[in-house]
């Protein structure tokens, strides 16, 4: 869980339940009792915060809810992690233990993400969609001050197509476009902006003497040598 969310940075927007025994329950109430206690003893080392559901536990176990905060502090169920003594014994589940001895197995139902659907819409909600760089559909946009291809249009987008990126899986390569219509570049600017894209360079004659291009990020500018422009993106996919 800590793996997981730290990638989309919402580790410090999770909440987390312990969901105890229903009214409608199965099994022996030590056993509920033992796999509560196992799981309270769990979340208190965990350093996360949680608070007691009271009765909202599945009928075969008691659960870990996991919650996350969006951008408006409404909370939502993501995953779940299940403790279940039950189901094993009623399905009649064996292994051989070191010893020899046959035993029942304990099963932990986990789910991280829960509801892939419901978790992009909270990722999507909370970001307002500018999402981070390593899961942005389109990560960086290359803007040509003037339309047209030229040598140094094709060098830069050389430069981009070499590029891998090594967060949070290696080997993925940099996710680019090129906007050269017959457009002001105020308006192609303001368009990629709507589209919330991460990165946009920009370059026009003067930058093509100078060997040099424009990295906007975020609404900020800054000038680097084109011989920097792999490195420079690779550090902003980190950063961002």
């Amino acid at each position: 869980m800590r793996d997981f969310y730290s990638i989309f940075g919402l580790l410090e927007n999770v909440h987390l339940y312990l969901s105890t025994r229903p009214d409608d329950f199965m099994g022996d109430i030590e056993s509920w009792e033992r796999a509560e206690s196992e799981l309270a003893t769990v979340l208190s080392a965990s350093g996360i915060p949680y608070d007691i559901k009271e009765k909202d536990g599945a009928f075969y176990g008691p659960k870990i809810d996991i919650h996350l905060r969006d951008s408006l502090n409404r909370e939502w169920q993501c995953g779940t992690i299940q403790l279940d003594f039950q189901l094993p014994r009623n399905f009649g589940l064996e292994y051989t233990d070191r010893d020899g001895s046959r035993q029942v197995p304990i099963v932990i139902h986990r789910v991280i993400y829960g509801s892939l659907e419901r978790f992009i819409g909270i990722v999507l909600e909370h970001f307002a969609g500018r999402l981070p760089f390593w899961i942005a559909p389109l990560q960086l946009r290359v803007l040509p001050v003037r339309k047209g291809q030229s040598p140094y249009l094709a060098e830069i987008t050389g430069i981009l197509e070499s590029v891998y990126l090594d967060r949070p899986l290696s080997h993925n390569r940099l996710r680019f476009d090129v906007d050269d219509r017959e457009e002001s570049l105020g308006r192609r600017v303001g368009d990629a902006e709507l589209e919330k894209i991460p990165v946009l360079l920009i370059f026009g004659p003067r930058d093509e003497i100078n060997r040099t291009v424009v990295l906007r990020v975020r609404g900020e500018d800054r000038i680097i040598d084109l011989s920097d422009l792999s490195d420079v993106v690779l550090e902003l996919s980190a950063r961002i």
